[in-house]
């Protein structure tokens, strides 16, 4: 390869991001929503936590929602009108990986219907092959097929994944930890891929640690995109087990080195009793931890 990673990603960033945004169309990300986002209620366990919020990451109405406007959002991605937030974050995760080599493999834990990838795949062309492979629920799976194709897949569980892509460069996961039950325990499993860079972007977190339910719309979920006029918007709570942040940083200091933090002001969700501190990490395996 004639030009690594890091360069390529340098090159195109800048003239790609200001060009796609002069061509937003208005208000594009200014659809009304029927409801605020809020959090509510504090639970003693995730399961009830769960119970209170019902069908949540399961539910077949949310899946379709996400697959319409990921559909969309490529759309958008291909003619130039698409700049967003994510966009910027998968852009500094490729940056810092750097050049890995003429193939780029890529665990997204939590990646829904490859939005991540679409963005990668927009930046890099066909000067690295990407082998993403997405993990998530058993109903994003089944639907992901039909967005599936020779560098992106779907596995419905980490250890298939994994023993599908072999040795991964990067483990990627963008508001996704603290949707799970134990978020510790599943930030451990990241880190037992032993991938060269991990990268956690928007971890919701608490002090103290809280179980508690998300209140939001199908429109409410990425990607950044209008949900289309073809499905009805309605409401899609969802049951969250925000760590501290000081748990997430001892999990990840037991075999990766910090190398960048990122960070926002608190979250004051309107009506709720939460509030939620967002924070990212980009890792790098430490020195001595062996990646077999």
């Amino acid at each position: 390869m004639s030009r690594n990673t890091r360069s390529l990603i340098a090159e195109l960033t800048p003239p790609i991001v200001v060009r796609l945004a002069r061509q937003i169309a208005p208000g594009m990300f200014s659809a009304k929503k029927l409801l605020p986002r809020y959090m509510a209620g504090r639970f003693a366990t995730y399961g009830e936590a769960s119970r209170a919020a019902g069908v949540g990451y399961e539910s077949e109405q949310m899946a379709d929602a996400v697959l319409a406007k990921t559909q969309s959002f490529r759309e958008l991605l291909a003619e130039g009108k698409l700049v967003t937030s994510t966009f910027d974050r998968v852009a500094m995760a490729l940056m810092a990986v750097g050049d890995v080599g003429p193939e780029l493999r890529v665990i997204d834990f939590g990646g829904a219907f490859g939005t991540h990838y679409w963005i990668a795949k927009s930046l890099l062309g066909d000067r690295v092959r990407l082998r993403w492979h997405v993990v998530e629920t058993p109903v994003v799976c089944a639907r992901g097929a039909q967005l599936a194709n020779d560098e992106l897949k779907f596995f419905d569980s980490l250890d298939a994944a994994k023993r599908a892509l072999g040795e991964p460069h990067l483990v990627y996961s963008d508001g996704v930890l603290h949707a799970l039950p134990d978020p510790i325990d599943a930030l451990r499993r990241l880190i037992q891929c032993r991938a060269r860079y991990l990268c956690l972007r928007r971890i919701g977190t608490t002090e103290p640690a809280t179980f508690t339910v998300l209140h939001i719309r199908l429109s409410d979920h990425e990607p950044d995109v209008p949900l289309p006029a073809s499905i009805e918007d309605g409401p899609s709570p969802l049951a969250l087990a925000c760590p501290t942040r000081d748990s997430v940083e001892r999990a990840l200091g037991e075999r990766y080195t910090i190398r960048y933090r990122f960070g926002g002001p608190s979250q004051v969700y309107p009506h709720g009793d939460v509030t939620v501190s967002m924070f990212g990490y980009f890792c790098e395996l430490s020195s001595g931890q062996s990646r077999q």
